[in-house]
């Protein structure tokens, strides 16, 4: 009997101080991710940033329009529209539904 449990205390021993430092040094971890900052015009509210929509487009090279009776802006580039309405979730992406929100 206690030479099954010198084989046993053998074989665990090792892999419990492997468990052991794994814990206790850690893994190795990807950094974290860093965001890109636009070299726009940008501005806070209730500590959210926001960039100007026509300054996104000028840096982008994004052809804008803004219809102020159908309160929509379009947005066209390399044959994709997209057109958002004001105060709406939806978006038209070539005609299909997109929600922003």
């Amino acid at each position: 009997m206690a030479k099954i449990k010198n084989n046993v205390f053998s074989v665990l021993t090792p892999a419990i101080c492997c468990l052991l430092s794994a814990f206790l040094f850690g893994c190795a971890t990807a950094p974290s991710r860093r965001t890109a900052e636009l070299p726009i015009e940008k501005f806070y509210i209730n500590n959210l940033t926001y960039y100007p929509l026509a300054s996104i487009c000028e840096y982008f090279h994004i052809d804008w329009d803004y219809d102020s009776f159908g309160r929509q802006v379009s947005l066209e580039k390399s044959c994709v529209e997209v057109k958002l309405l004001i105060d709406s979730s939806m978006a038209l992406a070539s005609g299909s539904p997109l929600d922003i929100g």
